[in-house]
């Protein structure tokens, strides 16, 4: 995800709009930073939001209101397709010592209209592993696509455990009762210590359990993180993988050639 100024945002309230212009008129030239994908959702074709931003508008209907949304509606150039994407924003107080407090406006979470028309590419080897991280990351996209905010974090979490414990059975197959039955940390420290993946699993864990907990301590950019840190402990995974593949054709094929 990659962070982007919303410029030239319109209100969908006239009267909330005449009334800045007399009293607030700077606020109509004010910028809003959000999150965004730069691929199109209905052809997954990679494109640049920034250049292709189009129409913004919001629902305020008070200055004074603390959460409000702002629709953005885009182009895709590739397939000339539209989309909305519509960002959910929290107004919070930012003391700035001798010049006062100022309000900050913060992305808290998103949907996309029309959702994501597929799913990022899991290789086939990881699939085979763990379908069960599959079909749990498949929906924990749906989830986030559709704006469920509150439920998709859980199961990126959950998709990870899923991921670190078949991936440790794959391993050690004579182990399976203890792998399931213990921790994710512990399957962690003891499957993953030797691997590329294992600090990058400790932070899905860390981000991860704190979307469980009753007090949240994560921001949009830490639920960010957590996504891009599974796609890293994806590729690790995949090139530990494929690293093997690569030893037997040198200990079974090379061998011929000595």
């Amino acid at each position: 995800m990659n962070k982007m100024l919303l410029r030239h945002v319109q209100s969908l309230h006239f009267s909330f709009q005449q009334a800045v212009n007399l009293n607030c008129p700077g606020f109509k030239d004010r910028c809003f930073e959000v999150s965004v994908e730069n691929v199109c959702p209905v052809c997954n074709y990679a494109i640049d939001m920034e250049a292709e931003q189009g129409i913004n508008y919001h629902d305020l209907h008070s200055v004074d209101q603390k959460q409000f949304n702002i629709i953005s509606i885009h182009r895709c150039p590739h397939c000339n397709q539209g989309f909305v994407v519509q960002h959910k924003m929290v107004a919070q107080e930012q003391d700035n010592g001798v010049y006062g407090v100022t309000i900050k406006y913060v992305e808290t979470s998103q949907s996309t209209f029309p959702a994501k028309s597929s799913y990022k590419d899991i290789k086939e080897d990881i699939r085979k592993i763990s379908p069960k991280f599959y079909d749990v990351y498949k929906q924990s996209l749906i989830a986030k696509n559709s704006g469920l905010n509150e439920l998709y974090g859980m199961g990126f979490r959950k998709a990870i455990e899923y991921l670190v414990k078949d991936f440790a059975i794959s391993e050690n197959p004579n182990k399976r009762s203890s792998i399931e039955a213990s921790s994710l940390h512990s399957c962690i420290e003891n499957y993953f210590k030797n691997s590329d993946a294992r600090t990058a699993l400790l932070a899905c864990k860390w981000l991860g359990n704190n979307e469980t907990h009753y007090v949240n301590s994560n921001d949009s950019d830490d639920v960010s993180l957590l996504e891009n840190l599974i796609e890293d402990t994806l590729y690790y995974i995949h090139r530990e993988q494929r690293n093997k593949i690569a030893i037997q054709v040198n200990n079974n094929k090379g061998q011929k050639h000595n």
